[in-house]
């Protein structure tokens, strides 16, 4: 099976691998932000200069318009929805 994936690459800030899931597209001489969705990609494939690593994450999975993947734990603890980069790894 042929596998649909879109590349973006990851930034580092306090802690969090983050990315824009939305992409910027010229129509009718205007720029408008899309979401990518299941008939466009399958997954995404995001890579992080910083880590020298790459992660897998399902488009069922990236929900909104970024994506966050936890290196350390947040200052609050909190625990609960957190994408930990380890489990994204490929």
């Amino acid at each position: 099976k042929i596998v649909r994936v879109q590349r973006k690459t990851l930034k580092l800030k306090d802690g969090k691998l983050h990315t824009s899931l939305v992409r910027i597209v010229r129509r009718d001489n205007k720029f408008q932000k899309l979401k990518y969705n299941s008939n466009d990609i399958d997954a995404f494939v995001l890579y992080s200069p910083d880590t020298t690593k790459c992660y897998l994450v399902s488009i069922n999975e990236a929900v909104g318009n970024e994506i966050v993947l936890r290196l350390t734990t947040p200052k609050n603890n909190q625990v609960v929805s957190v994408k930990w980069a380890v489990d994204y790894e490929i």
